[in-house]
């Protein structure tokens, strides 16, 4: 609102205000009315899911499809940033109960983070699917810089950033993950985080089962 505000005041006046440079505050006028924009979706959204009003019904779906499309979705990511998406095990001919969009919704973002916050050397993102104790599951884990013990508790709280302690440019208001969360939790079940084999951090989506494979 700052940015908004100061540009908006620079144009209004109008003296001295170059087409370039006036070109560039409307730019960045625009894209801070976007960030913005996002941020109050954002914040809307995890209100009513929160209060359990989310409209949207839960149906019988396939949840491999789902993340098929949502690993293709981040996959120019994680080649823009230099991460190598890996695919381990993964189950077919799954059903669960739930929302194909909002559970796209808790994939993406939980892949997209491991990708924009992985620092590594030489990185990589590994999603892996699986059936246990009658429930599926997904799980996303890297070999980034992980999660700090202080923070692990309050990672899934509202405006909480997991990757808070590392200088990086990457922008966020640490609702996604708050988000996510909640999601999971209107589609009867549940995101945590746990400890990764490659030293970063580990999620894990758990759903579950409506049949399962032949």
């Amino acid at each position: 609102m700052t940015s908004i505000r100061s540009f908006s005041e620079i144009l209004l006046d109008g003296r001295g205000v170059d087409p370039a440079r006036a070109d560039r505050y409307l730019r960045i006028i625009h894209d801070e009315s976007v960030r913005l924009t996002r941020l109050l979706d954002s914040t809307l959204e995890l209100n009513l899911l929160e209060h359990g009003e989310a409209p949207w019904e839960l149906a019988p779906i396939d949840p491999e499809q789902v993340l098929d499309k949502s690993i293709q979705v981040c996959q120019s990511l994680a080649a823009a940033s230099g991460v190598q998406l890996l695919e381990g095990p993964r189950v077919r001919g799954v059903t669960v109960q739930g929302e194909a969009d909002r559970l796209s919704q808790v994939f993406i973002n939980l892949i997209a983070n491991a990708i924009k916050y992985n620092t590594s050397e030489a990185p990589w993102v590994r999603v892996a699917s699986e059936l246990r104790d009658g429930r599926y599951e997904v799980r996303v884990e890297d070999n980034g810089p992980g999660i700090r013990a202080d923070e692990r508790e309050l990672i899934f709280s509202k405006f909480r950033r997991g990757w808070a302690h590392m200088q990086t440019p990457v922008p966020g208001a640490g609702l996604g993950l708050a988000i996510s969360w909640q999601i999971m939790r209107r589609l009867g079940g549940s995101l945590t985080l746990e400890d990764a084999s490659g030293g970063g951090a580990s999620f894990r989506v758990t759903l579950p089962l409506v049949r399962a494979p032949a």
